[in-house]
């Protein structure tokens, strides 16, 4: 297993790491060099802490040059993190729903330059699929990412606004392609998931890029959530 960063955290024992940019196109293949999968999670994660225009052209432009590069490499599975406000939601002025249950074919709303990045990099997802016949893309629709599950269950479970928001998820947004893995999920099982999506034909035989929402509660974050990319040899 190989992990790249732009600074590289503590790794466990039998992980190999590399400080690569995701704007070193070069660096970024050669990295992947012997490695069959991808989990590619590097992005800013919101359009708060960053100018509008920094924030979308760090996340197109890098998860694009990932992917490529990857492909370049030789990897022909690839998971890419998305994020449901790709279709708008939490920093859109205007929240609108077409219909219930949300599914993949879902149209956008998105009005800002984060959720706006998310989009475009599904739709880079599906160009390259349509380019490489080879090639197989899930991208994972994640929310609300927080620190622990102390703070989510705080956030969720004690106050009556968070019961009926997640409630309403749970009722109204089950979807084709859900990874349930609970409200109470930990670093552990966020990992689980991202791993296993490598391999998981999720049966949708006649796509190749694939989009995967997650209404299933608050997730723990990865330390330097917004610069990891994990990638998987000898699948």
């Amino acid at each position: 297993m190989v992990a790249i960063d732009r600074q590289l955290p503590v790794l466990p024992a039998g992980v190999a790491g590399y400080s690569v940019e995701m704007s070193d196109y070069e660096g970024l293949v050669s990295a992947f060099s012997g490695c069959d999968a991808l989990i590619h999670m590097a992005a800013i994660p919101s359009p708060r802490a960053l100018p509008d225009h920094y924030v979308h052209a760090n996340n197109v432009v890098g998860s694009y040059n990932a992917m490529r590069a990857a492909i370049e490499a030789g990897i022909s599975r690839i998971c890419q993190g998305s994020s449901v406000n790709a279709l708008g939601l939490a920093y859109a002025q205007e929240r609108r729903f077409d219909y219930f249950p949300v599914d993949e074919l879902h149209p956008t709303y998105c009005d800002e330059g984060y959720s706006l990045s998310k989009w475009i990099c599904e739709q880079q997802a599906d160009s390259l699929t349509r380019r490489f016949t080879n090639l197989s893309i899930a991208s994972l629709r994640f929310h609300w990412v927080v620190a622990d599950r102390g703070q989510a269950a705080a956030q969720t479970l004690t106050s009556e606004k968070g019961r009926v928001r997640t409630l309403g998820l749970r009722a109204r947004c089950r979807c084709r392609a859900c990874l349930p893995f609970g409200a109470d999920s930990t670093v552990q099982r966020t990992r689980g998931v991202l791993h296993r999506s490598r391999r998981y034909d999720f049966g949708f035989p006649d796509r190749r890029s694939r989009r995967y929402l997650l209404f299933t509660g608050p997730m723990a974050r990865w330390p330097h959530w917004s610069s990891l990319v994990f990638l998987q040899c000898e699948v």
